[in-house]
């Protein structure tokens, strides 16, 4: 499914210049990009472009499947070490690879790496760091939408925090 959502988007693109649209290809017709956010898409739309089509799509979908890997790597790792030290545990690969559902685990990278930039937003209350949080949350959230309830559960904690936390 998300690789037919990603080449559709990939040919919707290219001729109509537009990431919203509709489609004939599925059901009776299907409406692109309403329904379930972009961000997978999009993500494996710009490793095909990255490569200037020396590779096919199907290859770009598999690269970015790859770097999907490598990014939860890295994204655990930066935030277990932001809040605990070095050493991270991983795991889920019948739930991300053989359910498919891996589009959820690339917004968990995502917003782990929204997460790291609220520590400096407290300390140094700096614009550059909302701006970080705000974009890799803004990822999380085109991505998959469970990063919804992430973000809502986020600010409340923040609220609560503010209100009865010293210096927050």
């Amino acid at each position: 499914v998300h690789y037919v959502k990603a080449w559709q988007l990939h040919e919707y693109l290219r001729k109509h210049g537009t990431y919203l649209g509709w489609s004939h290809h599925w059901f009776a017709g299907y409406p692109i990009n309403y329904l379930y956010p972009p961000g997978t898409d999009f993500f494996i739309n710009a490793v095909y472009r990255l490569f200037f089509g020396a590779i096919s799509f199907s290859q770009a979908y598999a690269v970015g499947f790859w770097w999907f890997h490598l990014l939860t790597g890295l994204s655990m790792y930066a935030f277990g070490r932001r809040v605990g030290g070095p050493h991270v545990g991983m795991g889920g690969w019948a739930y991300t690879v053989e359910y498919g559902v891996w589009p959820q685990a690339l917004s968990l990278n995502f917003s782990l790496f929204a997460l790291c930039s609220l520590p400096t937003l407290v300390e140094r209350r700096s614009s550059a760091a909302l701006g970080w949080f705000a974009f890799w949350m803004g990822l999380a959230i085109i991505t998959h939408p469970i990063q919804l309830i992430v973000l809502a559960l986020l600010l409340v904690a923040t609220g609560l925090a503010a209100g009865f936390a010293r210096d927050v």
